[in-house]
């Protein structure tokens, strides 16, 4: 089977790639930050925006949408990831450089992550059935 762990990346790999995913998430959190900040949360919620109010907005977005942004992208990864592992029947995959040392492993046992990960997102996405039941439940004591 030749070598049984998978190449690291190299220190100079490693800064590069942290420098350039802190140059992206930091001043967007910073800039959340201070937008959200500003927002008063009562005038918020009594506004209109077009045909929703600011209430349904908040609590669509806290029950329907919140468990969406976790869930697609977790679907996306183990899927599209899954794929290739389950077309080359191994993870990770051969000449593919990984972070921390790792082991190649090969059939049932590379596919049982990516099985998970997959089951994981589609159960987080089946939150968002009963939140529409929630978020209209809560938007009636906002509106009284």
């Amino acid at each position: 089977m030749g070598n049984k762990f998978a190449p690291e990346y190299s220190k100079k790999e490693k800064v590069k790639r942290i420098l350039i995913t802190s140059f992206i998430f930091i001043p967007s959190f910073v800039a959340t930050q201070y937008y959200l900040k500003s927002i008063d949360i009562d005038s918020f919620i009594e506004q209109q925006y077009g045909a929703c109010s600011g209430a349904e907005l908040l609590f669509y977005s806290l029950f329907i949408g919140f468990p969406l942004l976790i869930s697609v992208p977790l679907i996306f990864y183990a899927s599209f990831r899954g794929v290739r592992v389950f077309r080359h029947k191994q993870d990770p995959i051969q000449g593919e450089k990984v972070w921390k040392t790792r082991k190649y492993h090969y059939g049932l046992h590379a596919y049982i992550k990516y099985i998970f990960l997959l089951c994981l997102g589609l159960c987080i996405m089946c939150l968002t059935f009963p939140g529409i039941e929630y978020a209209k439940e809560y938007i009636e004591m906002a509106n009284k």
